[in-house]
């Protein structure tokens, strides 16, 4: 595994599923470093079917954390947000979608019709 100190300043250390290696993970690494990673590409289902043993390992070490008072319930929400979707946010830019709204000036440039 790569340390967190090796990554260069807004990367992310992607974590695959599996207790073990999620609660080494928060261990070893910052928190503003770890993302959540389903591990797979192509439809949708599968992104969910790979993050959802993952998220449920980090639930699982969390709630450890929190019952053994290693951590208060705020602490472990707090990374869980950070690790879950937070860090990818930030480090790949990503923002909510916006809605679409039909344009009122249809062919500039827009073939869809419809502006964000």
């Amino acid at each position: 595994m790569t340390s967190g100190a090796s990554l260069k300043p807004g990367a992310c250390w992607e974590v695959p599923g599996g207790r073990p290696v999620v609660a080494q993970s928060l261990e070893v690494a910052p928190f503003a470093k770890l993302c959540c990673s389903s591990d797979v590409w192509g439809p949708a289902e599968l992104h969910h079917l790979g993050a959802t043993p993952w998220l449920r390992a980090l639930a699982r070490v969390l709630g450890e954390f929190v019952a053994d008072g290693e951590w208060s319930a705020g602490q472990a929400a707090r990374v869980a947000a950070m690790v879950g979707a937070g860090n990818a946010r930030r480090v790949y830019d990503l923002t909510a979608p916006q809605a679409l709204t039909p344009s009122r000036s249809r062919g500039r440039g827009r073939s869809h019709g419809l502006t964000p």
